[in-house]
């Protein structure tokens, strides 16, 4: 049972040592899952939440916009806070180690929350154009993002595009199960 323990504890240094925590550039997600918001045929203006496959966006207040941004740096429709203060709520449908979205038009705060609702970080958002702002967890996943517009002086919203979370890697997981069960199998034909 011993070298059980010590392959476990290998195996999971191992993996411990290739996470990295900390905001991340898109460039960082292996298997990204990207909303886009487009082709939604919504009004512009509109009460939430709003439920997408990834996710549910709740609003404050409950209200929240709709529209095409049009092209560069804009990626078309996109959704917005209502009013120059407030936030948008994401909590996801699966957790993820990455979670981001491109911000723009106002400024605020991102918060990234882990399954137990623990902070994970913050990164500062601004309003010139749009910008990536993601996270990448080390321990545990994401489950909820927070985004809050800070800023009432500006005369802007907050607008939120292609928010892209990180798709499960099964193969890894796999990988991780038949490790396991061969050294249990190991284990159990040398009668230890």
């Amino acid at each position: 049972m011993r070298g059980f323990s010590v392959a476990v504890s290998l195996l999971g240094i191992s993996l411990a040592s290739t996470a990295w925590a900390g905001s991340i550039t898109p460039g960082a997600f292996v298997n990204p899952v990207v909303d886009d918001f487009t082709g939604l045929g919504l009004p512009v203006n509109n009460t939430g939440p709003l439920t997408r496959p990834e996710g549910t966006y709740s609003f404050s207040p409950v209200t929240f916009r709709y529209f095409d941004t049009g092209g560069t740096p804009f990626f078309h429709e996109a959704i917005g806070t209502d009013f120059q203060t407030g936030y948008i709520d994401v909590t996801l449908a699966q957790p993820t180690l990455r979670a981001g979205m491109y911000l723009g038009a106002s400024s605020g705060t991102v918060d990234f929350f882990d399954t137990s609702n623990t902070l994970l970080g913050t990164e500062n958002y601004t309003g010139s154009g749009m910008n990536f702002y993601g996270w990448e967890a080390n321990s545990g996943l994401i489950a909820r993002v927070r985004v809050t517009d800070t800023n009432a002086q500006d005369g802007s919203i907050t607008l939120l595009d292609n928010f892209t979370t990180e798709a499960p890697e099964p193969a890894a997981a796999g990988l991780v199960i038949l490790s396991m069960s061969g050294l249990l199998t190991r284990r159990v034909c040398r009668g230890n």
